[in-house]
């Protein structure tokens, strides 16, 4: 076989159907067929896709547009197959003959590209990875136009890209993605402010994926700081300040509320609009003042939360039930920790007015628990922050039970 060329530098692999003449072998077919068909990676050996490539490169040349495919599949399987080194030829190989073919701009590069981000990142060369993706945003907008809402599902698998690279990592460790996140939750902002109207349904959903990504920044550097500066506080926890010092913290502060507020004025404009979903939207932007030290601005909008269940369309035992238990706030966009192993433990508690907790007392027995785990938990219990219990849309401290993961047998 011909040796793997590296070229100068995925969304939609190019679907053409192939011609059907004498030439091509029953293999290539069966390569074909699986590259389109959806069933699982690599089902055919390795060996067979470079017999296949072989045989397309004697019989219509070495950029024959039939190769891009085999190629992409040769990619996967040698991923599969551990060939990390290989599978990064393949995949590098597959997309300059999508260049050649279709032109510098073609979105068909996208798969490749993504792929490639992966093995360079598993490899730790993050720099080249972050290219990779660089490039596709630059391709879709090449095509599409920066704000085009075209541009809104690369942006959004950018974004996934980031967020599930941020959480693999050690946190103190990840920033460099807490970065690029922050920059394609930027261009997503100005693709739904330029042309996604408030009464798109996408645009409720988008709104509060911005600001989960304010608040993981906001998060992350509250806990680990920032290269050049650290210093600004978010009110989390039972000790946090009730304020933040920092331009940088008022900055995320300022952009999670913005995107939050959009979100309810969003859902205010759906077609079908659900006065229940929209207490809890409301509901939502109390959390954020209250995770920001902003109590009043809390109090007051818990209350407008509240009288939003009024409507008639409500039923009276949702409208007295549904802001009676406290609920922990998460904004996370993801977690770091598979529960899927956990053993919850039973704890008392109180929750304040403030959503604070305190008095935690174990309702399992103790001895049951390690001294390790026993801090680790009271640890994730004091961390946490609560939307409080509303009576009459006010807030009010109470105390309840309730089942609590153990974080000490995850990160154990």
């Amino acid at each position: 076989m011909m040796s793997l060329r590296k070229p100068s530098m995925l969304l939609r692999i190019k679907r053409e159907p192939f011609k059907k003449v004498a030439l091509y072998s029953a293999l290539l077919l069966m390569c074909v067929h699986w590259v389109h068909a959806d069933v699982p990676e690599a089902s055919l050996p390795i060996e067979q896709y470079h017999n296949a490539i072989e045989r397309v490169e004697a019989e219509q040349g070495a950029y024959a547009t039939e190769l891009a495919d085999l190629y992409l599949g040769l990619g996967r399987a040698l991923v599969n197959d551990d060939s990390l080194t290989e599978a990064q030829r393949a995949l590098q190989r597959g997309m300059q003959i999508e260049r050649v073919n279709l032109g510098l701009d073609s979105l068909s590069q996208t798969p490749y590209l993504y792929l490639l981000a992966d093995l360079d990142a598993s490899a730790g060369d993050h720099e080249a990875a972050q290219e990779a993706l660089d490039a596709i945003y630059r391709i879709s907008a090449n095509n599409f136009g920066a704000t085009d809402a075209r541009m809104l599902e690369p942006l959004n698998q950018i974004l996934s890209w980031q967020l599930q690279q941020y959480h693999n990592k050690p946190a103190k460790k990840a920033f460099a993605h807490v970065i690029a996140a922050e920059y394609a939750a930027q261009r997503i902002a100005r693709v739904l402010n330029t042309n996604i109207p408030m009464s798109d349904p996408r645009a409720p959903k988008l709104f509060k994926k911005l600001a989960t990504v304010q608040y993981l920044i906001a998060e992350h550097v509250d806990r680990y700081g920032l290269p050049s500066e650290s210093g600004f506080q978010i009110t989390s926890g039972a000790s946090g300040s009730t304020s933040s010092q920092s331009v940088t913290g008022l900055t995320y502060y300022r952009r999670g509320k913005s995107a939050l507020e959009s979100r309810v004025n969003a859902l205010t404009q759906q077609p079908a609009e659900d006065p229940i979903i929209q207490a809890s939207a409301i509901a939502d932007l109390a959390d954020w003042y209250l995770l920001f030290g902003q109590i009043q601005s809390a109090r007051k909008t818990y209350q407008v939360a509240y009288e939003t269940l009024s409507d008639d369309r409500v039923d009276a035992d949702v409208r007295n039930t549904f802001f009676s238990e406290p609920v922990k706030i998460d904004f996370s966009a993801t977690s770091r920790q598979d529960p899927s192993n956990q053993k919850p433990v039973q704890i008392n508690l109180w929750i304040t007015a403030t959503g604070r907790v305190k008095n935690i007392e174990f309702v399992d027995p103790k001895e049951k628990l390690e001294e390790q785990e026993i801090r680790a938990i009271r640890s994730s219990v004091r961390s946490s922050r609560f939307r409080p219990r509303l009576t009459a849309g006010i807030p009010e401290a109470i105390g309840l039970q309730l089942s609590w993961a153990n974080p000490a047998q995850v990160n154990g």
